[in-house]
């Protein structure tokens, strides 16, 4: 974690921007939808978004602005529901998880 941090304070803003870009959103392999991984057709991919949002209804929370397979929307769900439940969204997201981290590490 501190080589980003280093990383992001030696790296011009522009540049850091860009890079930012291009890896999450033009990328398939290290987008920040889950649902997109893995997944062959708009049916397999509509399941998969009715189960993440599942995890969101079912603690009490909404997303009506964001897709509910976004990962940032995801790890803050599981910071603010009981630990038990979090560990239930994160087991079902580990494998995904690891597919983007081991992308990045790329």
């Amino acid at each position: 974690l501190l080589e980003f941090f280093d990383y992001i304070e030696e790296t011009d803003r522009k540049a850091f921007e860009d890079q930012y870009v291009r890896i999450f959103d033009f990328s398939r392999n290290t987008t920040m939808y889950l649902s997109t991984y893995e997944l062959q057709g708009t049916g397999e991919q509509a399941e998969e978004l009715v189960k993440y949002k599942a995890f969101f209804l079912e603690n009490g929370y909404d997303l009506p602005k964001e897709m509910p397979d976004y990962i940032p929307a995801i790890l803050e769900l599981c910071a603010v529901i009981e630990p038990e439940k979090a560990r239930e969204v994160y087991d079902y997201c580990k494998p995904k998880l690891e597919y983007i981290r081991d992308r990045l590490i790329e």
